[in-house]
Parts: structure tokens; sequence; C-alpha cells
């Protein structure tokens, strides 16, 4: 038994011993730093992504003396490191922003001791999964309630012009429609046609399915405001004239009669807007509208418009009666010349009711070389221009300058347009001013005056505004 005990305590003795002489080593192998994990070696995979997070692996290769590792990351935009630590050589990043930059290191452990970390290494996540988009469900019908609208909130019109104003409604079915006139003695309404009864103003109300639309309507007078020849010509002779003329007689003369028409002969700078046929038939309101509309009446550009006819008489009326009823031009702003075109004519003067004894300020229409319609004034005209009472127009000889030094039109000035490129003709326009009448002299060949005319056009000269001296110096 003795023995035995004596056998027991000498086999514990030896683990003892061996023990004593392993722990040594065991404690230097606990206490050595592990290697650093090389940054070449990281390696981000498997990225994956649903509609909440995304998810990616980190795999590196193993580090010597390394027992285990600690992985730190974070989004490119934030300060702070989450860190997971493993033994294995791979960890799965979860929980992560999709479509989000990362950065990711990582540093290896043994014990106490650890390495620096890794350089840190980027990478991207995944876009996030959209979810799947559910089926719109249809929705019910709108019952929908018929709205009713009118197109005009406002109409003017005058008493004696013969003409209506139609208001359209609109959304409705128009037998269920009711209209009405506030008051019958101004206006009366029949299935949205207005028709003007006296001076006044009045509410036109259209009304159905529990809805109403007004629309305020004014009738003003039929009453004509005249200009005289002499207050036109003064305005004109100004530079800046106040006034725009137009000229509504037919555009070509069949009669024969010395009058003419605005293609034979019109007062200087009008438009032609004809309200009339060649034949001296009215006509219609659409044409009269569309021929007002050629020569760009309208209430922007600030002007007087003055009407002019034979006499000022009906023609011009009718012109009166469409600008203000049918184009809505103010009627304030619109005139009729007094005594019409006989009032410019010293032959017609005796037969005006208020002629004013003027020269004679008439012109007619030709063509240049190009074929191009332009006006025209002899040179008798001219002279009676240059020498009249009120001197309405600037004589431009166009020509060389050794021409025109060779001889001109007393009170022309040079104005070469082939010398120069021209600039002698841009200078003296600017001097009198592109809304002045000019009346262009050439060597009767047509070519000079035609490249002016081009020029002038250029310039802003309103093409009513440049007048041709007929067959040039040539006559």
């Amino acid at each position: 038994m003795k023995n035995q005990a004596k056998r027991v305590l000498m086999f514990g003795l030896m683990i003892a011993v061996a023990l004593s002489m392993l722990l040594p080593n065991v404690s230097e192998a606990a206490a050595k730093k592990p290697a650093a994990v090389k940054a070449k070696t990281v390696k981000v995979y498997k990225s994956t992504s649903n509609t909440k997070t995304a998810t990616v692996k980190v795999k590196w290769k193993k580090a010597k003396n390394a027992k285990k590792y600690r992985v730190a990351y974070k989004a490119k935009s934030k300060k702070s490191w989450k860190k997971v630590t493993t033994k294995k050589t791979a960890v799965t990043l979860k929980n992560l922003k999709g479509n989000t930059k990362y950065s990711v290191k990582v540093r290896s452990l043994n014990g106490k001791k650890y390495s620096k970390y890794s350089k840190a290494k980027t990478f991207k996540t995944k876009k996030l999964v959209k979810k799947p988009s559910k089926p719109d469900e249809p929705k019910p019908p709108i019952d929908e309630k018929p709205e009713l609208k009118i197109d005009k909130s406002e109409v003017t019109l005058y008493v004696k012009d013969g003409y209506t104003a139609t208001v359209t409604a609109s959304g409705i079915d128009t037998d269920k429609l009711t209209w009405e006139s506030s008051d019958e003695a101004v206006a009366t309404v029949e299935n949205g046609v207005i028709t003007p009864v006296g001076e006044g103003k009045a509410v036109i109300s259209v009304s159905g399915e529990d809805q109403k639309k007004e629309c305020q309507v004014t009738v003003k007078s039929s009453a004509y405001q005249y200009v005289t020849a002499k207050d036109v010509l003064t305005s004109l002779a100004s530079g800046n004239s106040e006034y725009e003329l137009i000229d509504v007689r037919q555009n070509i003369d069949k009669s024969g009669l010395d009058m003419g028409s605005y293609t034979k002969a019109h007062v200087i700078s009008a438009l032609g807007a004809p309200m009339m046929s060649d034949e001296y038939d009215y006509l219609a309101a659409d044409q009269c509208v569309e021929n007002l509309k050629k020569v760009g009446l309208s209430n922007e550009n600030g002007k007087k418009h003055v009407f002019i006819c034979y006499y000022g008489g009906e023609i011009a009326q009718i012109g009166v009666k469409v600008a203000r009823s049918l184009m809505g031009i103010n009627n304030d702003d619109i005139y009729i010349l007094e005594s019409g075109q006989w009032s410019m004519d010293p032959e017609w003067s005796s037969m005006a009711k208020n002629p004013y004894e003027a020269p004679q300020y008439l012109i007619g229409m030709g063509t240049l070389k190009t074929g191009e319609a332009v006006q025209t004034m002899t040179k008798s005209q001219l002279t009676t221009a240059m020498t009249g009472e009120i001197k309405i127009c600037n004589v431009l000889d166009v020509r060389v300058k050794a021409d025109y030094d060779a001889g001109h039109i007393d009170g022309a000035v040079s104005a070469s347009v082939k010398e120069n490129d021209g600039s002698a003709l841009k200078e003296e326009v600017q001097k009198a001013g592109k809304t002045s009448v000019f009346v262009l002299v050439g060597d009767g060949q047509g070519e000079d005056v035609a490249e002016a005319y081009q020029k002038m056009l250029g310039y802003g000269v309103a093409a009513n505004q440049i007048v041709v001296l007929d067959g040039g110096m040539s006559k």
C-alpha cells in the first residue's frame, strides 16, 4: 500500500516538472505580437441587398501569430467606426445602407497584443431592391357636374353701327340655357346675340343647371370724330406724326373718274385698306376686317387712326364701324379726314364741305426696277410739296455725289447709296427720323432708288413713308 502511494506521488512530481518546463513556452507564444493583415489581401465580395438593407462579405489572408481579427467599417460620410471581432478570416457585414460608399479595415489580435489596421479599402453597396408596386386600384367614376362657361366677359357696342356681338356659352346644352338682359333699353339678347339699343350699360346673363355667367355690355354713341387736312399735314411735317392714315377706297379704279382711287392717287404716307370692291360694292364685314389687319391696324402703336375716303363720307364711316365694333379699336383714337381726299386736292376743293386750301399732297403707285410696288410722285407734285405752306417730305438724292454736285433739285440733300456702303443715306435718315416722309431721287434707271428703298426699310422706315420721284433726274 505504501509502495502504491509512493508511485502516485512520484507520478505527480513528474507531471509537475513537465508542466514547469512547458509553461514558459506557452507564455512566450502568447506574448508574440501578431503580424498585420496586408491590405491587398482584403477583398470585398458577394454584395447583396434587399428592400431595406445591403450586405457584403469581407475576407483576407491569415496573419502570422493572429488568434483573432477585428474588422472596422463605416460609411464614408460618418466619423465613427463600427467594429466586429472574429476568429475566421472572413466576416459578413449586415444592415448596411444601399447604394452607399463604405470604408473597411482589418487588424489581427493575439491576446492583448494587436497589429496596426490595414489600409482602409473603399467599396459601394448595391442599390436597395424596390418594392413591387401595387397595381392602382380603379378609382370610382366621379359624377362631374358640367361647368357653364362663356367666351366673353365684356363687350362694347355702338348704337347705330349695325353690328351685334355674340357671346358663346359652353358646357351645358343650349336648350337648357336662359339668356337675359338687365336693361333692354340698352341691349337685348337672344341665344347669345347681343343687339345694341341705346347708350348705357347692361349685364347680359346666361343661366342653366343652377349656374350663371355674366357679360358686361357697354353701348356707346355712334358719333364720329373728324380731323382736318391741315392738322394731319402739320403733324406729318413734324417728322413724328401722331396720325396713321388709312385710305379705305377701292385699290383699283375702273370708273375713269378724275378723283381716282388709292392706286391712282392717295394722300402721302396713307395705307390702303379698301372697304369696297372695284365695282363700288361694299365688301363683306370679314373681308373689311382682314384688309384692316393687313395694314396693321391695332391699339398697340399708340397712333390716332384717320380713315380717308373721297369726301369723308359713308365709306370712311364703314371703316370706323368695322374698326371699333368688330376689331375692338379704341373709338377715342379713330377719326375721319374731314372732306376726305378732296380736302387734299385743289381740283376738287370747291366740292368739299370744308376744304383746306392746301398744296396737292397726292401720290400714286408705281413699281421699282425690281418690280416691287412703291409710292411715286411726279416732279410737279414734288415742286408743289417743296414750295407749299407745309413741307412734309425730306428729299434725298441717292445718286453718287459727283452727279449731285453737277445738278440737283432745290432742297434735296446728297445721300449717295452706292458710295461708302450708303453711309450718307443712313446719316440723313437718322437726322430726319425714321417716322418722317422721304422722297427718293435717282438717276432714272431705277437701280439706285431700289437699293436705297431696301436699305431704308432695314433702317426701320415704313414703306408708306417712302416715295420715289417718278423718272428721277432723267425727267
